[in-house]
């Protein structure tokens, strides 16, 4: 999406920064960020993007040493890697509802990390659909627990109120809202515009 942006708007700089932390945009000067969950900060607006599936998922490697799972409970005996924004995985089947705070013997900060080390056998995760699909075919990640849905994240374009003046900012802002990029991961929630 960025690099269709900059081909389309070479005058305007773009500085990516890429973190799962979450960072106050206006103490750090950013203009704009991708965010999972509605902001809560009244000094910036929020844009709803859509929402994302969340997958638990594994590798081949790692489930073919470990019996087949049937239900979230027995994820205790498994080896999970849990991201530190989401310490709970919340999974749903039908009508039954199963919680589980993850004990912290292997947390990040990072989904990309989780996702390396899930590809690499260390264990189970949960990660959204973007980061599922697509992933490298020599190092296959393998749904756990298909039929259970664990609860999806919705996904906004937040930036700070003050930017609003800035020709470039609203010309970024209104080309992410007009573009298909995320539509394979993401279900709108309200019309973009």
């Amino acid at each position: 999406m960025t690099t269709e942006f900059q081909r389309r708007f070479p005058a305007v700089s773009l500085e990516i920064a890429i973190s799962d932390t979450l960072v106050d945009l206006v103490d750090e000067g950013f203009d704009v960020a991708f965010r999972t969950g509605k902001p809560l900060d009244s000094s910036l607006i929020g844009r709803p993007l859509g929402v994302t599936p969340r997958y638990l998922v594994a590798s081949p490697h790692y489930l073919a040493g470990h019996p087949a799972l049937v239900h979230p409970q027995q994820l205790q005996s498994h080896q999970c890697i849990a991201h530190r924004a989401w310490a709970e995985w919340s999974l749903q089947r039908c009508s039954e509802d199963y919680r589980w705070l993850l004990p912290l013997t292997h947390t990040t900060d990072n989904l990309l990390y989780a996702r390396e080390c899930a590809m690499a056998g260390a264990g189970i995760t949960l990660l959204p659909a973007f980061l599922v699909d697509g992933v490298d075919l020599s190092r296959p990640l393998v749904r756990v627990l298909p039929e259970w849905r664990a609860e999806p994240n919705e996904l906004y374009l937040v930036y700070p109120s003050r930017k609003l003046n800035s020709p470039a900012m609203a010309c970024f802002i209104e080309f992410v809202l007009q573009h298909d990029a995320l539509a394979e991961y993401v279900t709108p929630t309200t019309p973009l515009s």
